[in-house]
């Protein structure tokens, strides 16, 4: 077993990590989960995130043991805080006596002080320099210039899991596909298409809706059909998109 050699002995048996995002970012962790898996295979290891992530825990259940919906916190978007649910969803957490939390919510500004919140014998994860770091010996400075996948791989690293490739997977099921032939029909999906997913939440990671539709258009010139995925808003940069000149 490859050693945790930011942790004293016996090696962490209980896990907790903070994730509490949306799918891109999970997925994107995916190598990271792989590679603390292989290093710690005897680990029960359970994810706080977003309460849909339920389902990402089971579909993914040969990297990750358990489940704790967040009920948001302050400073973080992807939810409203329900305040009212948050002592109980620390006293939960606190009561379990986990060995090991891991922060892998961001750069830790705002995320920090919730991860000690969290009772662990342990705390890991990110900080910036100069901010609040819960211990030097086993907080990683934020590497924001490395793609998301590596972040998280850095961090694996550093506590001395190896990574195991960088590459992402994304297990099917029998009822995926047949949700998938439900979709098809309903849309009208008839030849061969590419789904396009335009937009992001940080508008510093924004590409162009012009590129978008510059793309969707080659695309639709090679015969394929342009499938866009997203969430339905109300908000003026997603009916941007869908006034752009498209050929699907």
């Amino acid at each position: 077993m490859p050693n945790m050699s930011k942790f004293a002995e016996p090696a962490p048996r209980r896990i907790i990590i903070l994730r509490a995002l949306q799918i891109g970012d999970l997925l994107c962790a995916v190598p990271a989960f792989r590679a603390l898996k292989t290093a710690l295979p005897q680990a029960r290891t359970t994810l706080i995130g977003l309460p849909w992530a339920h389902r990402f825990v089971e579909r993914f259940n040969f990297y990750l043991d358990g489940f704790i919906p967040l009920p948001g916190y302050p400073g973080f978007p992807e939810q409203n805080p329900e305040v009212s649910r948050f002592p109980d969803f620390l006293a939960t957490v606190q009561r379990s006596q986990y060995d090991l939390a891991i922060q892998m919510q961001g750069s830790g500004e705002i995320s920090n002080p919730l991860i000690m919140l969290l009772g662990a014998k342990y705390c890991a994860g990110f900080y910036l320099p100069g901010q609040y770091c819960p211990d030097p010996e086993r907080f990683l400075p934020y590497p924001e210039h490395e793609p998301e996948v590596w972040r998280h791989l850095r961090l694996m690293e550093f506590l001395g899991a190896p990574p195991q490739g960088d590459d992402l997977e994304f297990p099917l099921c029998d009822q995926d596909w047949k949700e998938l032939e439900g979709i098809k029909a309903k849309f009208g999906i008839q030849r061969d298409y590419v789904c396009i997913h335009p937009g992001a939440r940080s508008p510093e990671r924004r590409w162009p809706v012009e590129r978008f539709a510059g793309v969707a258009d080659g695309l639709a010139a090679h015969g394929l059909q342009v499938v866009l995925t997203g969430t339905l808003l109300t908000s003026r940069p997603s009916s941007r998109i869908t006034r752009k000149r498209c050929s699907c």
